[in-house]
């Protein structure tokens, strides 16, 4: 596919999300990472750039070239600092393509996919692994970064996460080392912004990742609930909600287990209860 694409033109979308350009964030130390003008490019090495050999980019830079996907193909510019507005977007791809990657994304974190311990209990994720050779003294050697890059939750991205393990120990590719990460690190952050989940009970996967206690209450809530909704928020659960299942879990804003009875009254008809585990 990549062959197929001017060099030129398979530059300029590098270059647009950021690749080999500097962030302009008003930190220090922000690198702009490596990519050769194209018109140096060999065949081979614009097959081998279009899976990430070849080039280099930063975690950060990563993680902000995955906004046009989670957005509608348009990016933003990033900053540490509080803004009163929000920026006007620059238009990089058409919203069809990115809502079709946000689809294949998506997949990739589901059963048959590479990185099914990026699953978050009670939200759609989406996202990639990546598995690349480190560089010693120019070459290519065999020793490995593992990553993960995604964002939560997928029906309506809020949260984008980069995590990338230098060297891994238990196992060297990035959907085994990188995607229980991001995983845990989605769990906390979407419980404390209190983003309601959006996975129906049915969507739910028996992850590796996920306690297998829950799934003996995901299998009955199939069975006599298959049109359920989570809710991870009481107040949001009311005659208009439908079949909606109460997650009460301990977040940090709040402890959903003390709220039990406020979503039975507000008409959940099923409760997934955290004590220790689930």
């Amino acid at each position: 596919i990549a062959l197929q694409m001017q060099p030129r033109e398979m530059w300029e979308m590098f270059t647009s999300v950021g690749f080999g350009q500097q962030p302009r964030f008003g930190f220090p130390g922000a690198v702009a990472g490596r990519v050769r003008p194209f018109k140096s490019w060999r065949p081979i090495e614009q097959a081998t750039m279009s899976y990430g050999h070849g080039i280099s980019v930063s975690l950060f830079q990563m993680a902000h070239s995955y906004m046009i996907f989670a957005r509608d193909g348009d990016m933003i510019p990033l900053t540490f600092l509080k803004r009163n507005e929000l920026p006007e977007g620059r238009q990089i791809v058409s919203k069809k393509t990115a809502r079709e990657m946000r689809h294949m994304l998506e997949m990739v974190t589901g059963e048959k996919g590479t990185a099914r311990r990026a699953q978050v209990a009670g939200y759609r994720v989406a996202g990639k692994t990546g598995t690349a050779y480190k560089i010693e003294n120019g070459r290519y050697v065999r020793k490995y970064v593992g990553s993960f890059v995604g964002f939560a939750p997928a029906s309506d991205p809020r949260v984008i996460i980069a995590v990338m393990i230098d060297e891994p120990t238990v196992g060297h590719y990035g959907g085994s080392a990188a995607a229980p990460v991001f995983s845990a690190v989605a769990a906390d952050t979407l419980r404390a912004m209190n983003i309601s989940p959006d996975a129906q009970v049915d969507e739910l996967l028996a992850a590796d990742n996920v306690p297998l206690q829950i799934m003996p209450a995901v299998h009955w809530l199939r069975t006599v609930c298959p049109d359920g909704e989570l809710f991870s928020d009481s107040r949001e659960i009311g005659p208009d909600t439908g079949n909606a299942v109460f997650f009460a879990y301990e977040g940090d804003s709040a402890d959903g287990r003390n709220y039990i009875s406020n979503a039975i009254e507000n008409g959940a008809v099923a409760v997934i209860y955290e004590s220790e585990g689930f």
